[in-house]
């Protein structure tokens, strides 16, 4: 074997190795590239490899025609096509292995949103995620929680601040924020970001109150300082 040919087969026997080591290609034994009467074998990808690396929701408790992001990403060197099945009658279809699609549910229910994967072989994969809309309350509706409500302490008049908070419940109702100057916000999202400014300096006890529709009360209080 002449030093081409001979360096070629190091060559492809190194790719090999490096792809087989991430686990998206396979060495084809049926496929061969003839040089000077030796055979070097060709890289195909490993099709076998499917997985849905990631499904989530942006929340999971919602009001009825609240929009939904549901974002996912997939693995596999011969992805064809994924499809999302929304459990209300309605799904989508697409080609792409990382991205986010819409949803809103116009009645209150329990509902089973399915993602489907499938690539050029055949297999499939799924992953679900469990929606609750509305007022629907299940034998966990008891539990209420402000599960984060943040902000930072010290700020100067005027200076607008930012709350997010993320609340938990499938039976969840209403929030309220009282800012502790009289002024008093609500809204029915989960989760969120709050803007707001105080027009005089002072010590503020921030109050964010969460209601369900079973009558709990859960609140959170954050302490700041206006100068």
């Amino acid at each position: 074997m002449n030093r081409a040919v001979v360096g070629l087969v190091l060559v492809a026997s190194a790719i090999g190795v490096v792809f087989g080591g991430v686990g998206d290609f396979e060495i084809a034994g049926g496929v061969n590239l003839l040089l000077g009467g030796s055979a070097i074998r060709t890289l195909v990808p490993c099709c076998d490899k499917l997985s849905v690396a990631s499904f989530k929701a942006s929340s999971k408790y919602v009001s009825p025609n609240e929009v939904i992001d549901f974002s996912f990403l997939i693995r596999s060197p011969c992805f064809e096509k994924w499809t999302i099945d929304f459990g209300d009658g309605a799904s989508l279809e697409g080609t792409n292995t990382l991205g986010v699609a819409e949803h809103s549910f116009g009645a209150d229910g329990t509902y089973t949103v399915t993602l489907s994967a499938e690539n050029s072989r055949g297999r499939r994969v799924t992953k679900e995620l469990t929606i609750v809309v509305g007022g629907t309350c299940s034998q966990d509706c008891d539990v209420l929680t402000i599960a984060a409500f943040s902000c930072q302490r010290y700020l100067y008049v005027g200076q607008k601040l930012v709350f997010s908070f993320v609340i938990k419940s499938p039976c969840f109702s209403k929030w309220s924020v009282d800012f502790g100057d009289g002024h008093v916000q609500e809204g029915t999202n989960t989760v969120g970001v709050i803007k707001y400014s105080w027009s005089n300096p002072g010590v503020y006890d921030v109050v964010m109150t969460a209601y369900d529709s079973r009558g709990n009360v859960v609140s959170k209080t954050r302490t700041l300082t206006v100068v």
